[in-house]
């Protein structure tokens, strides 16, 4: 099915917190689990024949998704914060 990320919601703000966060420059490996950033560009990357190969440019600064195995989430932008 590929990453679909999705918009961080009013649910989000009050279950998941930044403090822990990693900052940005950050690259998040896919396992399966939840990615949730902030104030990040973020780029969707897939290890494909070995390499690892841009997908597309996540349009969300503040944003969550599941992560699947051969996926790659790149993120940058200054002060920006990721979670798992």
């Amino acid at each position: 099915m590929g990453f679909q990320d999705e918009e961080f919601d009013e649910t989000d703000e009050t279950s998941v917190t930044f403090e822990d966060a990693s900052t940005t420059p950050h690259r998040i490996h896919g396992k399966g689990a939840m990615v949730y950033w902030r104030d990040c560009d973020v780029t969707l990357m897939k290890f494909t024949e070995g390499e690892l190969k841009f997908v597309r440019n996540i349009q969300l600064r503040k944003g969550k998704g599941k992560l699947d195995a051969g996926e790659t989430l790149v993120f940058m932008g200054e002060g920006g914060k990721v979670k798992t």
